[in-house]
């Protein structure tokens, strides 16, 4: 799975790859909203793992779907 991230002031958008063997699924996500660095604060679990962040915003993201997800598939 790749990301790929553009910032603009505090709105967010990121395409969220999913490759398979013989198709690509692009979903554009978006944040109307993105956390300032006011907004973080560290994990209580941070550390724990490596699956856990070490920081995490203090109200839950809201992301979604700019539009469908786009599909290329292989011949």
């Amino acid at each position: 799975m790749f990301a790929l991230a553009m910032r603009f002031d505090s709105y967010r958008h990121v395409l969220r790859l999913r490759v398979t063997d013989d198709e690509l699924r692009i979903y554009p996500l978006g944040l109307d909203e993105a956390p300032r660095r006011n907004d973080w604060e560290l994990n209580p679990k941070g550390g724990a793992s490596q699956n856990e962040p070490v920081v995490v915003p203090k109200t839950a993201l809201q992301p979604r779907l700019i539009e469908g997800p786009i599909v290329i598939r292989a011949r």
